[in-house]
């Protein structure tokens, strides 16, 4: 019999926990609800309907790296040297020199055909990256004006990629807002690409608080879905998703679920707050599984490791990216682009 009652109230619970959102995800006004849970097939049904217009978005970066070996005092204070390149002695004059080839890459939303392009909105920093970097040395817990390395941009190359190919597609970047870290590309229409999102466009986001978000993205190049509950983002201009975030869902569209039971774009992709860690590494010189003998301190080197969290991304709102299109409309209409019905409308207000 005590089982029984356990099973009863087990069902009555089910029942109840399952009538707490109508379609529309809206409490009564007594704060009861219907009888449609929050997740339902539509919304499954709403999703695949986004992915044809999500896109992966990559660029091949090659740079040119100089690592400067400088002699020192023995308070470790270095020496001025107005002949050195870097205006400190230089062991012996020393400078290596290596490459680096390295891969950024993310998601992208197409939001525009011509006759002959597609055009991506996506983030800058995925396409966009300094000429040059340079790490400097420390001395006393504070940095110094003294160069360690320097790596110098060498060729960079953006392009896009279908969900079922492993062929690129090149693309050149129409405009960018280093701000907002967005831009738009351009590259050949091909319907392998994908389609022109035509769904629609958040109005107003405010507040934040408590709604269901969904982000679609390329991590590992590869397509991927995540959903989670949004919330305040510390930087103007961006919210938050409760996802498990990771690199590849930078630029990827994010949408909103909102009182139409579907879904509207709400913003994009920007990063995944996270701190970073320095570890000492064997350089492509040493073999895995090899023990270390000082002889081969000369081959180890100092890498920065990012440290994620995993259970938060940021996201620019879509107030930002309207502004960021309608700023950019003049060279979007002189490129005969014809953008999605939902972008229009919030462009036109």
């Amino acid at each position: 019999m005590k089982k029984q009652y356990i099973f009863l109230a087990f069902v009555l619970t089910t029942q109840l926990s399952c009538s707490l959102w109508n379609q529309n995800n809206e409490l009564r006004p007594d704060g009861h609800a219907t009888d449609v849970p929050v997740y339902t097939h539509e919304l499954a049904e709403s999703v695949n309907k986004l992915i044809p217009s999500a896109i992966n978005v990559v660029t091949f970066l090659s740079y040119d790296i100089e690592h400067f070996l400088h002699e020192r005092r023995p308070d470790g204070s270095f020496i001025r040297d107005d002949n050195s390149v870097t205006g400190y002695k230089l062991i012996g004059e020393k400078i290596i020199k290596e490459e680096n080839e390295i891969k950024s890459f993310g998601g992208g939303l197409i939001i525009g055909t011509s006759d002959t392009e597609l055009l991506i909105l996506t983030s800058r920093h995925i396409v966009i990256h300094k000429e040059e970097v340079t790490n400097y040395y420390f001395h006393n817990g504070k940095q110094t004006d003294v160069p360690r390395s320097r790596a110098t941009l060498r060729h960079t190359e953006s392009a896009v990629r279908p969900r079922f190919s492993t062929n690129i597609r090149p693309v050149r970047i129409l405009a960018d807002d280093p701000r907002a870290d967005l831009a738009l590309l351009v590259t050949r229409n091909d319907r392998r690409l994908g389609v022109k999102y035509e769904g629609r466009v958040a109005q107003d986001i405010y507040p934040i608080w408590g709604k269901l978000g969904v982000i679609v993205g390329y991590p590992d190049e590869v397509l991927q879905v995540s959903m989670g509950i949004t919330g305040a983002a510390p930087y103007p201009g961006n919210f938050s998703i409760d996802i498990t975030g990771t690199f590849g869902f930078s630029g990827g569209p994010v949408f909103l679920l909102d009182r139409k039971g579907g879904l509207a774009f709400a913003g994009i992709g920007k990063s995944v707050p996270g701190k970073t860690t320095f570890f000492v590494t064997p350089d492509s010189s040493m073999q895995f599984s090899t023990k270390l003998f000082p002889e081969d301190i000369s081959s180890l080197e100092i890498r920065e490791l990012p440290v994620l969290s995993q259970n938060r991304m940021y996201s620019v709102d879509v107030n930002y990216v309207i502004n960021f299109l309608r700023e950019n409309y003049p060279i979007i209409d002189r490129s005969e682009f014809r953008l999605g019905k939902g972008f229009m409308e919030q462009i036109n207000k």
